[in-house]
């Protein structure tokens, strides 16, 4: 009896399609429901949000993304360690699409472990930024330079390992 459209990442429409969408939400058929999803709300134009029913998602707590992605990998036949899942479930921010996006990078290997996860997302682990945070605060630039240096030649991404220290520093 109704016919659902579900736009999602809307706020990447082009300013042609937003006044197109106008046009339909202005005088939309009574069989017609739109379903308007974004992460980007500042970028949906006013006179389209001022037509719209608003209903905001909240984060959802990282053991619980946990929990799900160790019940997804039983389902589809992988093991994930609980240490793992929880790396993940905090990397996706309270975000269940980007923790199945990023559960989707680690599940080339059978079984994914801590490292496993380091390895795919780039990242340099606890202990890595942890002696980076010493070495910064005790002034010894040189072991900073080498510590760096060595996560550098292990293909470890320079701009995920500041997201990590900065991350670090926001928990202290």
């Amino acid at each position: 009896k109704k016919r659902v459209y579900i736009i999602d990442e809307v706020h990447m429409l082009s300013t042609s399609a937003f006044n197109a969408l106008l046009k339909i939400i202005e005088e939309p058929p009574e069989h017609l429901m739109f379903i308007l999803a974004t992460t980007e709300l500042q970028k949906v134009p006013a006179t389209i949000l001022s037509r719209c029913q608003r209903h905001s998602f909240h984060r959802i707590d990282t053991p619980q993304i946990a929990e799900y992605l160790e019940y997804i990998a039983g389902e589809e036949g992988f093991y994930i360690s609980h240490e793992a899942a929880e790396l993940i479930a905090r990397l996706a921010e309270g975000g269940v699409r980007d923790a199945l996006s990023l559960l989707d990078q680690c599940s080339a290997h059978d079984s994914i472990e801590l490292d496993t996860v380091y390895s795919a997302m780039g990242l340099a682990g606890k202990r890595r930024v942890v002696a980076m945070l010493d070495h910064i605060l005790k002034h010894d630039t040189a072991q900073a330079v080498t510590d760096f240096n060595s996560m550098w030649m292990d293909g470890r991404d320079g701009s995920s390992f500041l997201k990590e220290l900065s991350d670090l520093m926001r928990d202290i």
